[in-house]
C-alpha cells in the first residue's frame, strides 16, 4: 500500500485542471490496481472536493494527462470519514478485519498520541479507538465476522467466493 500527500492546505483548493492533474500525475505514476477514496458527500467541504478529484484523476487519468497510453485504476472503493463527517453512506462491501483488529487499534492508538504529543497509554484507550471500534464492531454486525471495514465499491467487480 501506498499514500501520498500533495501540497494543498485544507480548504486552499478545488475542482480543477491543476488539481485533477496532481491527481493524475500521482495515478500514473504509482499506476495502482485498487484505489480509496473520500465518500462524496461530507459536512467539511474539502472531503466534497477531494472525493470530486480522485473521482476523476482516478477514472479518466488518460484523458486528464492527454496521454493514450495511461490507464485509470480499475478497482476503486469510497469510504466513509466516521461520524460527525459523512453522509447518507450506505457500504456495499465489507472486509473482515478480525484477524488484524489489535495490532490496527495499536497502531491507531499510537497514531493519536504522537498526534496529541502525549504519551502512548494501551490501557487508556483514544477517543478516535473507542469510535473505531464501535463502527468496526456494528460493520461486523452487518456482515457475520466481530470486526469490518465498510466501504463502497465504485463498480460491478467480481468476488471470489468458491
Amino acid at each position: 500500500m501506498e499514500m501520498r500527500f500533495l501540497n494543498y492546505a485544507s480548504m486552499q483548493f478545488d475542482v480543477n485542471a491543476e488539481t485533477k492533474r496532481a491527481v493524475a500525475e500521482v495515478v500514473a505514476e504509482v499506476k495502482p490496481d485498487i484505489a480509496f477514496m473520500l465518500w462524496h458527500q461530507d459536512r467539511h467541504p474539502d472531503h466534497e472536493v477531494a472525493a470530486a478529484i480522485c473521482k476523476a484523476a482516478l477514472r479518466q487519468t488518460g484523458a486528464i494527462l492527454g496521454r493514450d497510453n495511461v490507464r485509470g485504476v480499475g478497482r476503486i472503493y469510497a469510504y466513509d470519514n466516521g461520524p460527525g463527517h459523512t453522509i447518507g453512506f450506505e457500504p456495499n462491501t465489507f472486509v473482515d478485519v478480525t484477524p488484524e483488529w489489535v495490532a490496527a487499534m495499536e497502531w491507531l492508538g499510537q497514531l493519536m498520541a504522537f498526534v496529541r504529543q502525549k504519551p502512548y497509554d494501551q490501557q487508556s484507550p483514544d477517543s478516535s479507538q473507542i469510535t473505531k471500534e464501535t463502527l468496526a464492531r456494528y460493520r461486523g454486525m452487518a456482515c457475520g465476522v466481530k470486526y469490518a471495514e465498510a466501504v463502497w465499491a465504485a463498480g460491478n467487480y467480481p468476488r471470489d467466493i468458491l
